[in-house]
């Protein structure tokens, strides 16, 4: 076996090398261009809020997100996935949510909270950001029957 190889003339192990580095070049140049598909959405977001004011701007971006909700309202997105929206929280204690989907159905979520009073206003942002490749099941909204509650209604 090693002898073969050995024997092997200078023209095939060019021809070899070639193949081989055109398939680790084409291998790389894949991963590079598909990348987003396998990372899915990302939320990178922080909130301002000036001294004399109440309300709270959340601007950042979700890079691939086709849809973006803030507290289950959706809110608008550029083509390069920039927002920027103005939040009045309640006083005490508020949480405010960031939900993203990209269009292959992976999801992100990010949460920010708020405790504030009179005195002093603290802002913790929840560290533990989860995505997700999973479909988010939405509620029935208040008069609307589920398929459970429709099978049973017919038997």
């Amino acid at each position: 076996m090693i002898k073969d190889l050995k024997e092997k003339n200078i023209k095939w192990w060019i021809g070899t090398g070639s193949c081989l580095l055109l398939f680790v070049f084409i291998g790389i140049f894949v991963y590079a261009k598909m990348n987003f598909i396998w990372r899915g959405v990302q939320i990178v977001a922080e909130l301002e809020r000036t001294e004399d004011s109440k309300v709270v701007t959340i601007k950042g971006t979700a890079e691939k997100a086709v849809l973006l909700t803030i507290n289950g309202r959706e809110i608008f997105i550029d083509q390069d996935g920039n927002f920027k929206e103005v939040v009045s929280p309640l006083p005490g204690h508020s949480v405010i949510t960031l939900f993203a989907k990209d269009k292959f159905g992976k999801t992100a979520e990010k949460k920010f909270e708020l405790y504030t009073n009179d005195n002093e206003e603290k802002i913790v942002e929840d560290v533990t950001s989860i995505a997700s490749e999973e479909l988010v099941d939405v509620p029935p909204s208040e008069g609307q029957a589920t398929g459970e509650e429709n099978l049973l209604e017919n038997n």
